[in-house]
């Protein structure tokens, strides 16, 4: 039995099939979604066996939701979403993590990653037919939207370091990764250790 928690609710790029799964897409821009209270009653009945599968969007604040629901997931998708967090809560929600994460259970993290960014800056020809068209990518990834900001640095160096620092989790693996096209992010591997 699997239970995942999508945060961010960023699209999977994994063919998951939901049979035998509880997933909770956990945004707080859904228009159409379920409370996290309805959310737990249905993990209940999924744990206990009363229903098969089960996927649900939830609208919430993500550092609230992960305050106060009481299960543990199995694995958290976080696709693209960690460069969104600020830079002085970043501790604070690997902890929250570590409290709705299984131990031995997994993070898969894909953000971008602003040393490809940094590099593309540094190569960069502004005589480029291609300029605009990668300004428009630099620009996004290093700052997107003034409504939904990127406000800390994402590298794999850096995520490693951030879920390493207090003990909680082990970066199993990291690499360059290409995601809706782009090859200028890296996905991370993180496993819930049992401190």
């Amino acid at each position: 039995m699997n239970s995942i928690l999508n945060i961010g609710a960023g699209k999977p790029d994994l063919d998951i099939d939901i049979l035998n799964k509880f997933i909770i897409n956990l945004d707080r821009n859904y228009y159409t979604s379920v409370n996290p209270i309805y959310a737990e009653s249905k993990h209940y009945e999924w744990l206990s066996g009363r229903i098969e599968s089960c996927t649900l969007d939830v609208k919430c604040d993500i550092f609230e939701f992960l305050k106060i629901y009481k299960y543990k997931f199995n694995k958290v998708l976080i696709y693209r979403y960690l460069e969104h967090i600020p830079k002085d809560q970043l501790l604070f929600f690997v902890y929250l993590l570590s409290t709705v994460v299984e131990t031995s259970g997994f993070v898969d993290v894909v953000s971008p990653d602003f040393r490809s960014l940094a590099q593309m800056i540094l190569d960069e020809n502004v005589n480029d037919p291609d300029f605009d068209k990668n300004d428009i990518i630099l620009s996004t990834e290093i700052f997107n939207e003034a409504y939904d900001p990127h406000q800390n640095i994402t590298t794999s160096h850096r995520t490693k370091r951030l879920f390493e620092y207090e003990g909680r989790f082990e970066v199993i693996k990291s690499y360059q990764y290409k995601y809706d096209g782009r090859d200028i992010y890296f996905r991370s591997l993180i496993r819930r250790t049992p401190n």
